[in-house]
């Protein structure tokens, strides 16, 4: 069984971007900002989108990681 690191490194390395909500809908994890922690501490870089909720008032932000 993969872990939660796993499963976001392997879908970012696809050139894919992550929010809160995709990473629930397809990994069911709750608490994205803790792996991309855990990933940047083993020297993943990120690019951290600020993206405006079309739907509700408010932003949210999507994590794609930088290719070195």
């Amino acid at each position: 069984m993969k872990t939660q690191k796993q499963l976001i490194l392997n879908y970012l390395k696809q050139g894919k971007s992550i929010s809160q909500r995709k990473a629930i809908a397809y990994f069911n994890i709750i608490r994205l900002s803790a792996v991309i922690y855990d990933l940047k501490k083993d020297g993943y870089e990120f690019e951290k989108i600020n993206k405006k909720n079309v739907f509700y008032s408010g932003s949210y932000s999507e994590y794609k990681l930088k290719i070195k």
